[in-house]
């Protein structure tokens, strides 16, 4: 089947924004990466869901902390007040995640404190430093049975942070094992590979992944074919329908044209994405459809559209139709026109 992909995936990607109350994430990034700019968009995302943030640090001095965080927009004031550091001179960090009893305890009573202050609870940003010694995945997925009740109550976000130059592959393995959701230098990912606790407690830890791995490998495979069956049904929909339609990016660029707009307006569907829409519009139905083409892009409904469109011969072909616009959030992705000719 010919490749109709025109809509550019990153909108749909996951986001930071998209972290909820009680997720679990892995933060892998590397020099370079946009270490910084990542923290920042957690921690106004933090605010927004209400959630205090603590922000632990083991490889910056609390002034450098502070002072990239300001550089990065986050307000002087809040650092302190609604953001909590512990930076790497602090010696509490190392006896807080000494066991998972003690995080927990300690935990709790944060969560308890932030609620009192009128939080919804705590956001926690946690730099997680080179293993001295080598946990395994077995204490691994003990620590997060530990941590469980603490995130299933809502009150807790869990952002674990990894230099990935500071481990061995075999322990970054055992970390995507145990988290639900990733972050890989600047992207979100949901993470299929993720093994929940109650799976693996009492089990051979291999045994149990490789199972993971069959299941998982089959519901995406089925999910692929069940996917891509009925992307070829709409196509077949699209491309065999008698009525014009068209896919438009906001500066104009067409996306995508079907079989019979090719047809009526003699240009193929390459030539066309390598066009905007106001090159096929009659001069005198120009200003009127820029006009219509503004208020589409704000998402308002303009009914049934008039429009003249001129061909590649240079015929002028009167047609009738509705346009609409995909949004991500509030901002325009493409339109989506069907019309149909009215008069030849």
């Amino acid at each position: 089947m010919e490749d109709h992909s025109f809509t550019d995936p990153a909108p749909f990607l996951p986001k930071i924004e998209d972290i909820r109350p009680g997720d679990h994430v892995a933060f892998f990034y590397r020099q370079g990466d946009e270490y910084w700019t990542v923290i920042n968009q957690c921690i106004l995302h933090a605010r927004s869901l209400r959630f205090k943030v603590l922000f632990f640090s083991q490889n910056h001095s609390d002034e450098e902390i502070q002072s990239i965080l300001t550089t990065g927009g986050i307000n002087d004031a809040d650092i302190g007040l609604h953001i909590k550091i512990f930076a790497r001179s602090n010696t509490e960090v190392h006896s807080i995640f000494k066991d998972i009893s003690r995080t927990v305890t300690f935990l709790q009573n944060e969560v308890q404190t932030a609620r009192n202050e009128d939080y919804e609870g705590c956001f926690i940003l946690r730099e997680i430093v080179g293993a001295h010694k080598v946990r395994s995945t077995s204490s691994m997925i003990n620590d997060m049975a530990g941590m469980e009740p603490l995130l299933d109550s809502g009150r807790l976000t869990l952002i674990c942070i990894y230099r990935a130059s500071d481990f061995p592959a075999y322990i970054l393995k055992d970390v995507v094992r145990t988290h639900p959701k990733l972050i890989i230098g600047n992207e979100m990912y949901n993470n299929v590979f993720y093994i929940p606790p109650a799976e693996s407690r009492g089990h051979d830890v291999d045994s149990v992944e490789l199972g993971h791995w069959i299941r998982t490998m089959r519901e995406l495979t089925h999910t692929g074919a069940a996917l891509k069956a009925g992307i070829e049904r709409y196509y077949d929909l699209v491309e065999n329908s008698n009525d014009m339609i068209q896919s438009v990016a906001p500066d104009g660029r067409f996306l995508f044209v079907n079989r019979e707009w090719e047809k009526q307006m003699g240009y193929t569907g390459d030539e066309a994405r390598k066009m905007i829409l106001f090159e096929i519009i009659s001069p005198d139905s120009l200003e009127k459809c820029r006009r219509i083409f503004e208020k589409v892009m704000c998402g308002n409904d303009v009914g049934l559209i008039d429009a003249t469109f001129v061909t590649r011969s240079g015929e002028r072909l009167d047609v009738q139709g509705t346009v609409n616009t995909k949004f991500s959030g509030s901002v325009p992705l493409y339109t989506r026109g069907i019309f149909r000719i009215v008069k030849k």
